[in-house]
C-alpha cells in the first residue's frame, strides 16, 4: 500500500484539536459521551432491526448497514483521539496512520453509496409501489450493499496508495486529530500535484454521482407526491423520506466542504471542526434521526420494551413461585411441632399466611421479625413456665433454620 524505500518518516505526531489542558478535559468528556451515545445508538439500531421481523424490509436492511458503517467510522478515529488527550507525545506509526486513513475512508465512501441506495428504495416505494417487492428483492438489496463495500474498498485503496507512495522526509507533525488525506499531503517532500488531482477526481466522482442520483430520485418522488390528492397521503409520503433527507443534508454538506475545494483554500483549523462532524457527530445523529423521526422504529422499540417487561414479569412470577415454596416450607417447619404438640397458634397462622405471596424480602422479614415477634407473644401467654422456656428455645432454633432456608 505504501513504499518504505521512499519513506524516511517512521511516525507522525498528531497535534489534536487543541493544546489547552482545561479545554482538553472538557472535550474529552464531551467526545466520550458522543462516542458512547453513538455506540449504543448504532448497536441498538442494528439489534432492533434484527430482532423485529416487521423491520425486515429493504429500507431497514440498508439502515442496518448504515449503522454498521457509522460504527466503523467512529471506531476508526475515536479511540486514538480520546487517548491522545492525555498523551504528551501524540504519535501514530506509519502503518497505523495508513490503517486509520483507509478504514475511515472506506466507511465514508460506503455511506455515500448506501445513502444513494436508500434514495432509490424510497423512489421505488413511492413511484412504483406495485413493483416494489419485485424490484427491491432480497437478492438485489444484498447486491447493492456488497457493491457499495467493494467500490469503497477499491477507491480508498487507490487513494491511500497514492498518498503513501510520496516521500515524507519531515516535518512529521500533522495539524489534525487523525490521519486525513489533505493535511498529510502538506507534509510530503515530493510533488503532490498528481495526488491532489487523484483525490479531487475520486472525491468529486463519488460525491457528485451519488448526490445527483439522490437529487434525481427525490425529484421523481416530489413529482409523484404532488399528484396525490389528499393532504394526508402527501404528508405520509413525505414523512417516509424526512429522516433520509436530513441525514443526506448533514453528510453531504460536510463532505463537500472538506474534500471538494482547491488545496489553496484549505484551513486546517476549520477542517478539524468539520471533521468532528462527519467522524463523530454524524454517526451519533443518524440513529437519533432514524428513530425519533420514524414511526415504525418507535413502534418497534415500544414493542420490544413491552416484550422485555412481559419477560421480566414472567421471571418475577417464577421467582414468586419459588419464594412461595420456600415460605411454605419455612412456615410448616416453624409451626408443625406446635400443631403436633396440641398447641394452636391462630393469630400467627393468619399473619404468616398473609405474607406468603409477598416478595422474597418480606418472606425474610416475616421469618426473622414478625414470626419471632408473634411466637414470643405466644411464649409469654403460655401458662406453664416450663413450657414457655422450652417453646422459646425451640422457636429460636426454628427461626434460625428458617433464615438459612430463605437465604
Amino acid at each position: 500500500m505504501f513504499r518504505r524505500n521512499k519513506t524516511t518518516v517512521d511516525e507522525f505526531i498528531l497535534l489534536g484539536i487543541t493544546d489547552i489542558w482545561e479545554l482538553q478535559v472538557i472535550l474529552f468528556v464531551l467526545f466520550l459521551l458522543i462516542c458512547i451515545t453513538s455506540l449504543v445508538g448504532n448497536l441498538g439500531m442494528i439489534a432492533l432491526i434484527r430482532l423485529d421481523s416487521r423491520l425486515h424490509t429493504p429500507m431497514y436492511f440498508f439502515l442496518c448497514h448504515l449503522s454498521l458503517v457509522d460504527l466503523g467510522n467512529s471506531s476508526a478515529v475515536a479511540p486514538k483521539m480520546l487517548v491522545s488527550f492525555f498523551e504528551e507525545r501524540k504519535a501514530i506509526s506509519l502503518p497505523g496512520c495508513a490503517a486509520q486513513m483507509y478504514f475511515c475512508g472506506v466507511c465514508i465512501i460506503t455511506e455515500c453509496y448506501l445513502l444513494a441506495a436508500m434514495a432509490y428504495d424510497r423512489y421505488v416505494a413511492i413511484c412504483n409501489p406495485l413493483f416494489y417487492m419485485a424490484t427491491m428483492s432480497q437478492k438485489f438489496c444484498v447486491q447493492l450493499a456488497v457493491a457499495s463495500y467493494v467500490v469503497a474498498t477499491v477507491n480508498e485503496t487507490v487513494l491511500v496508495s497514492s498518498v503513501f507512495s510520496l516521500h515524507f522526509c519531515g516535518p512529521n507533525v500533522i495539524n489534525h486529530f487523525f490521519c486525513d488525506i489533505p493535511p498529510l499531503l502538506k507534509l510530503s517532500c515530493s510533488s503532490t500535484t498528481v495526488n491532489e488531482h487523484v483525490l479531487f477526481t475520486i472525491a468529486t466522482f463519488i460525491t457528485l454521482s451519488t448526490l445527483v442520483f439522490i437529487v434525481v430520485s427525490y425529484g421523481y418522488i416530489l413529482t409523484t407526491v404532488l399528484r396525490i390528492c389528499s393532504s394526508e397521503g402527501r404528508h405520509k409520503a413525505f414523512s417516509t423520506c424526512a429522516s433520509h433527507l436530513t441525514s443526506v443534508s448533514v453528510f453531504y454538506g460536510t463532505m463537500i466542504f472538506t474534500y471538494l475545494r482547491p488545496s489553496s483554500s484549505y484551513t486546517l483549523d476549520q477542517d478539524k471542526v468539520v471533521s468532528v462532524v462527519y467522524t463523530l457527530l454524524i454517526p451519533m445523529l443518524n440513529p437519533l434521526i432514524y428513530s425519533l423521526r420514524n414511526t415504525e422504529v418507535k413502534d418497534s422499540l415500544k414493542r420490544l420494551l413491552e416484550k422485555v417487561l412481559v419477560s421480566f414479569r414472567n421471571q418475577t412470577d417464577v421467582l414468586d413461585t419459588v419464594v412461595y415454596g420456600k415460605k411454605h416450607r419455612c412456615f410448616d417447619t416453624l409451626i408443625l411441632p406446635f400443631k403436633s404438640g396440641g398447641m394452636h397458634l391462630p393469630w400467627l397462622t393468619r399473619r404468616l399466611r398473609i405474607q406468603q405471596l409477598s416478595p422474597y424480602t418480606t418472606c425474610k422479614l416475616s421469618c426473622h421479625g414478625k414470626a419471632l415477634k408473634h411466637l414470643r407473644q405466644y411464649c409469654v401467654k403460655t401458662e406453664h413456665e416450663e413450657k414457655r422456656i422450652e417453646a422459646y428455645e425451640y422457636l429460636s432454633k426454628r427461626v434460625d433454620l428458617c433464615h438459612n432456608e430463605s437465604v
